[in-house]
């Protein structure tokens, strides 16, 4: 404190949770080592429809500051279909992720499995949100 003159712990001053029930988001973004890059260094990321809240824009801007690279459309990476190339792209859609019986959700898991994938927007925020990158299989949606 400065009364103190010394700093005071940051974790009795973070918040701790959000709405959504992620937890720990701010001390895991602080305890990140320097050189284990973005949260989403290496992903690039389309965004499709139309979004209210959030809007487009500043979905994008995140997916950017988190250090991914928002793609106009599939069409670029056209050409690019092996397995390497297309590992970390992904289409954020404003719809709720797949939620359903086992067969409906491992159906699903195999549509997810080809080379385009489309996921719920609320992955990007959950993972920001929590400072760590959350499971896709999770958000998975049908288009």
């Amino acid at each position: 404190s400065v009364l103190e003159g010394q700093p005071v712990q940051e974790s009795s001053f973070e918040v701790q949770g959000d709405t959504q029930g992620s937890m720990g988001g701010p001390a895991r973004g602080r305890a990140r080592p320097p050189n284990a890059g973005s949260l989403l260094t290496g992903w690039r990321v389309i965004l499709q429809g139309e979004f209210g809240v959030p809007p487009k824009e500043d979905l994008a801007t995140l997916v950017q500051v988190a250090g991914g690279k928002v793609l106009a459309k599939w069409d670029i990476c056209e050409g690019k279909k092996n397995h390497h190339d297309m590992k970390n792209l992904i289409c954020l859609v404003n719809q709720a992720p797949l939620h359903g019986d086992e067969n409906t959700v491992e159906r699903t898991l195999s549509i997810a499995a080809s080379s385009k994938k489309y996921i719920s927007h609320q992955w990007l925020l959950d993972s920001a949100s929590a400072c760590e990158l959350k499971a896709l299989d999770n958000y998975v949606v049908l288009v």
